[in-house]
């Protein structure tokens, strides 16, 4: 199942709970909590975020997300980051090296 999720909100994932997600705008999803395992529709890169870390989600992509091993807290926001990129066309990647 696709859950449409807004700007502003978070989620808790059990362990290994995988979650289908997609965002209406572009925007930057964090981990508050655990470890995450994440794929974007139209990328080739897999993501593996821990606490602290942040991704900039683009709009309108199908993304799925896993908990790995721990109980995970993800936040999605909008912060001036995006907004600027959200202006200009383009879209870029803010990842922390798991």
């Amino acid at each position: 199942m696709l859950i449409k999720i807004d700007v502003n909100q978070s989620i808790t994932l059990s362990p290994g709970q995988l979650v289908s997600v997609i965002v209406d705008t572009a925007c930057m999803f964090g981990i508050e909590a655990g470890l995450v395992w994440l794929t974007i529709e139209g990328d080739e890169t897999d993501y593996w975020l821990r606490v602290g870390n942040t991704l900039l989600l683009p709009a309108a992509r199908h993304i799925v997300v896993e908990a790995e091993k721990t109980h995970s807290k993800i936040v999605f926001s909008v912060s001036r980051h995006e907004e600027k990129n959200n202006q200009s066309g383009q879209f870029d990647h803010d990842t922390v090296a798991a």
